[in-house]
């Protein structure tokens, strides 16, 4: 699911299985690399990240855009506000 909101884009993913949870994102994030190019839009690396909520936690995710590694932080910002993993889903 991707949410779009004036200049802040986030993409979540849900899947209890790591290895499709990983496949998952990196084909996304490439699809939306493509959409961003393809609108003339430019996507801050920089800013870029991702977070792992419930057993997923522990994981070495290898998530990418292009060749550029995408950092696994454990609290992001969502619209001004932060988002950290206390929490686990059962």
């Amino acid at each position: 699911m991707v949410k779009l909101y004036a200049d802040d884009t986030n993409l979540f993913i849900f899947n209890k299985h790591v290895v499709t949870l990983s496949i998952t994102a990196n084909e996304y994030l490439f699809r939306l690399s493509q959409w961003f190019i393809a609108n003339r839009l430019s996507l801050n690396l920089d800013k870029t990240c991702f977070v792992t909520f419930g057993a997923h936690q522990e994981h070495d995710f290898d998530i990418r855009i292009g060749n550029i590694k995408i950092i696994n932080v454990n609290h992001c910002r969502y619209l001004g506000v932060y988002n950290r993993q206390r929490f686990e889903i059962n």
